[in-house]
């Protein structure tokens, strides 16, 4: 596999809709009471009549703070697509939905969280990917290296250079992918089987060092003994 020969499709075809009909939520400060200022809506001036809680389904707040989708919706928006191939080997496939600019301007990235905490991270090389074209690539060794407990790669793609509407760094595009899991090593143990009795109310589990009884009219565990003086 060439890592680094882009792929043209022969069409790409896109639909247009479900589109945001609102970006803001439409509501202006009401600062009659200086101790309690609140932004108001639909009748929050006393007005009336009005269309109460109406044009209030926007991206962010009317405030402008970004709402809980905010990111979500950036993220289907995003005009850069990375998809898994076969993750077991770091491959990957990147497509430039971009009709008319290459992802010469962007820097890619990649950084390795397993289990929440940050384990590694590097620089992407995906070489001249013009527009409409897609490309097939490995990820470092490094960045699927086995690890134990849930890895996630994200890749992500920034602003090399400052723009009039952003600055330099600025992400403008951004996907997790789950690595494979890594079998935890087997536990071996010493113990002898289990021996398992019932009776009508009861189902006694019987081990090297202890006793474990469940109710089979409630299905909760009604006692536990344990013997310390056989780990000795």
């Amino acid at each position: 596999m060439n890592a680094l020969t882009p792929h043209r499709p022969p069409v790409w075809s896109s639909l247009l809709g479900g589109c945001i009909w609102e970006w803001q939520d439409q509501g202006v400060w009401n600062r009659r009471d200086p101790r309690h200022p609140i932004i108001a809506f639909g009748g929050g001036f006393g007005e009336y009549p009005n269309d109460h809680y109406f044009i209030h389904k926007g991206v962010v707040f009317s405030n402008r703070d970004p709402k809980p989708h905010y990111p979500e919706l950036k993220h289907v928006y995003q005009w850069i697509r990375v998809k898994p191939v076969d993750l077991s080997k770091g491959t990957i496939r990147i497509l430039n939905k971009y009709q008319f600019i290459s992802l010469d301007g962007f820097t890619a990235k990649w950084t390795r969280m397993t289990d929440g905490h940050l384990t590694d991270s590097g620089r992407l090389d995906i070489g001249h990917l013009g527009a409409g074209d897609s490309l097939t690539i490995d990820l470092p060794a490094q960045a699927i290296a086995k690890q134990q407990g849930e890895t996630i790669i994200r890749i992500s793609f920034s602003l090399a250079e400052e723009q009039a509407w952003a600055p330099k760094g600025y992400e403008v595009a951004e996907q997790q992918l789950i690595l494979p899991a890594t079998p935890s090593p087997a536990i071996e143990t010493a113990s002898a089987p289990l021996q398992v009795t019932e009776d009508t109310a009861t189902i006694l589990i019987s081990g090297k060092d202890f006793n474990l009884s469940f109710s089979k009219k409630t299905g909760t565990i009604t006692s536990i003994k344990t013997f310390p003086s056989l780990y000795i």
